[in-house]
């Protein structure tokens, strides 16, 4: 039975829960803007209870994205290895065939648990978000090594798909005109922080065969082109009166502004972490029950590195 237990903790950390945190955040800026709200003096938008209604099905819809995320990993199991750390499937620990039985689980519990209560939006998302994942990372599409393709998927995936999940949990349709409107900023905002996240990886990507957005371009290119995503999301979100992506613009552009004019690895990097840690702490402010949730996540993630692999989180350096 321990051992069972065990390999079931593997599994669901192979899922890579932590990484799930930006998913419900962009759910969580869906809900905001289905609030109607032009600004922070309308807050709370929703009763404590609805929001924690609507925090149930963003978590049921983010296990079609643990799919993805372990598809993901059984697509790179070379380029996992090469690259170091503990990648559960990659090293062996979790083997192909548990894999493909979890994501099957996590991919099967997205899709039929709304389809039993009546949630046929999110059933419709959770499969785009399936398809959408497989198209990112297998073969023959493979998405992920596709210049603009690469970015324009994890817009979709982020922007519109996770951002539709909370504006359905709001009480908005799909079909909605505003929906695409009140999506864009954050779809655009999704635009350069993908790009800006692959420029550190251009050489491994070279390597593994991959033609990414920023393999193509080149990083100075690469980076205009995120910078003016940033530029076009503040617009959008002016248009719009949303004050949210405001800020996250508002706190961004700096930045990337100061790494075209004076490129340095801190500022790389900063460019789209500081925007991404603003929006996630608005995220918090909006619904507040993300905050101890992303906690327990990341204390049960630490702590299984420590005590089962003797690791340090996120470092996966031995203690």
């Amino acid at each position: 039975m321990n051992g069972f237990l065990i390999k079931a903790l593997d599994c669901f950390f192979a899922t890579r829960p932590l990484l799930l945190v930006p998913v419900w955040g962009y759910s969580i800026l869906g809900l905001f803007r289905a609030g109607g709200a032009n600004a922070f003096r309308h807050w709370p938008y929703f009763s404590a209870g609805k929001q924690g209604n609507a925090f149930i099905w963003m978590i049921v819809f983010s296990f079609s994205v643990s799919m993805v995320y372990v598809i993901n990993q059984l697509a790179d199991i070379e380029a996992d290895k090469k690259n170091g750390g503990l990648p559960l499937i990659a090293v062996g620990i979790v083997s192909i065939k548990a894999a493909t039985i979890t994501a099957v689980i996590a991919g099967a519990f997205s899709l039929a648990t709304p389809l039993i209560f009546g949630k046929f939006s999110i059933a419709l998302l959770s499969a785009v978000s399936m398809a959408l994942g497989a198209l990112y990372s297998c073969r023959p599409m493979r998405l992920s090594g596709r210049p603009y393709l690469d970015f324009l998927a994890n817009a979709l995936g982020f922007g519109i798909i996770a951002f539709g999940v909370g504006y359905v949990c709001g009480g908005k349709s799909l079909l909605a005109p505003r929906f695409f409107t009140d999506a864009l900023p954050y779809t655009l905002l999704m635009c350069a922080g993908s790009i800006s996240s692959t420029l550190p990886d251009i050489a491994g990507d070279q390597s593994d065969g991959k033609v990414t957005t920023a393999v193509k371009l080149g990083k100075k290119n690469a980076h205009t082109l995120a910078m003016l995503f940033i530029v076009a999301a503040g617009v959008s979100a002016g248009l719009n009166h949303d004050s949210v992506a405001l800020i996250c613009c508002g706190a961004a552009l700096p930045i990337y502004i100061a790494y075209a004019i004076k490129p340095r690895q801190k500022l790389e990097e900063a460019a789209y972490k500081v925007g991404g840690a603003i929006m996630m702490l608005l995220c918090a402010a909006i619904l507040p029950l993300l905050v101890p949730a992303a906690l327990l996540l990341f204390f049960a993630t630490s702590s299984y590195f420590r005590i089962r692999h003797k690791v340090k989180y996120p470092s996966l350096v031995p203690e």
